[in-house]
């Protein structure tokens, strides 16, 4: 069939090779963008402050991430904890605050599960670990009934934006 029509075979095919040509070189004029910028950007630091800002952004970036595919079950809090813990080995000092933060929550959360089981003694073991990285933080009370108010909250905006959903 394509060979009864060869001019409509050959426009087609330049139409092809055109668009393909434009969107490689979008592509390439957007990367060429995005390396000058932050290559601007960072001009002024030198080169270990550069590398500080960029393990900053990227112990944020996997904190997030780890913190969005968190469930409430105690399997998953504990792959996140021992996330965290890597993390934090490799995290610049500005990122600890908040990784120490979201450990104690994720433990409070744990204490909670514990609690909800039976299981006292796994749940004190928790809020125990809690406890020494909010008073870190500067936390005065660290009490079993905030704890558990860390843990309610750990899991709140994923709740609310859930229910608010069904709810429409």
């Amino acid at each position: 069939m394509f060979q009864r029509f060869p001019i409509i075979t050959h426009f087609f095919l330049a139409v092809g090779l055109t668009l393909a040509g434009l969107y490689v070189g979008n592509l390439a004029g957007g990367l060429g963008g995005y390396v000058y910028e932050r290559h601007r950007v960072f001009a002024s630091l030198d080169r270990e402050q550069g590398r500080d800002i960029r393990t900053l952004n990227e112990s944020l970036l996997a904190s997030t991430l780890s913190h969005i595919m968190t469930k409430n079950t105690k399997e998953s809090l504990q792959s996140d904890l021992s996330n965290l813990q890597k993390l934090r080995l490799k995290a610049p000092p500005d990122a600890l605050p908040l990784l120490d933060l979201r450990m104690a929550a994720d433990h409070a959360s744990l204490a909670r599960l514990y609690q909800s089981t039976n299981d006292s003694a796994n749940a004190i073991a928790q809020r125990e670990m809690a406890r020494p990285l909010l008073r870190e933080l500067g936390w005065t009370d660290t009490s079993d009934e905030v704890l558990n108010q860390v843990a309610d909250k750990r899991f709140r905006p994923l709740n609310s934006k859930i229910s608010s959903k069904g709810a429409k």
